[in-house]
């Protein structure tokens, strides 16, 4: 098997000379240039058909850069929130799967476990304002931890007040389903 160094996409139409951009469509043949093969790129509106000589040839789109990640909001916004939740006995799962992003960026550390008779609790201390919390440990499913994501992210990123109750799903009791019987804990 004979092997051939061709080269990437030139993002150049060889016929006009003209950049082409992110998500045109572009055709790209192959051409024998003495003992070398060559590639030669070309825009849609340039395209003639493949030249005669041409070895082979085929169509693709210029891939276009991938959208920015959403950034996290920063530290004092997601502190500030938990401290917001930690003034109300509503909202409970939010505050919790709040605490577990938070743990995991390293914004509040874990000082104590406590266990009592019928439920564990968490004594977590924030380095940043040296504020000390009590967080009840709860299990989660799955589903609802994607449920809980989805508030917060309307929360930290669409202006949903914090006390609007649309759904009013605090008085909702979920029963996990037989798909969601993975849980968080």
């Amino acid at each position: 098997m004979l092997d051939f160094d061709i080269t990437r996409c030139s993002r150049k139409c060889s016929a006009t000379g003209r950049t082409i951009l992110p998500g045109e469509d572009v055709y790209s043949v192959l051409l024998q240039d003495g003992r070398d093969i060559v590639r030669r790129d070309y825009a849609a509106n340039a395209w003639e058909g493949p030249p005669e000589a041409c070895l082979g040839w085929w169509a693709t789109q210029i891939p276009k850069p991938p959208n920015e990640a959403q950034k996290m909001a920063p530290p004092e916004v997601l502190v500030g929130l938990f401290d917001q939740l930690s003034q109300t006995d509503q909202k409970a799962e939010l505050r919790f799967i709040l605490a577990l992003l938070l743990i995991r960026k390293k914004l509040l550390k874990e000082e104590a476990s406590i266990q009592e008779s019928a439920s564990n609790h968490w004594r977590l201390k924030c380095p940043m304002n040296e504020t000390v919390y009590e967080l009840e440990s709860m299990r989660i499913t799955a589903s609802q931890a994607s449920r809980l994501q989805e508030e917060l992210v309307d929360l930290l990123y669409g202006g949903v007040p914090l006390d609007a109750d649309a759904s009013n799903d605090t008085d909702e009791v979920l029963e996990p389903t037989p798909e969601d019987d993975s849980e968080v804990a």
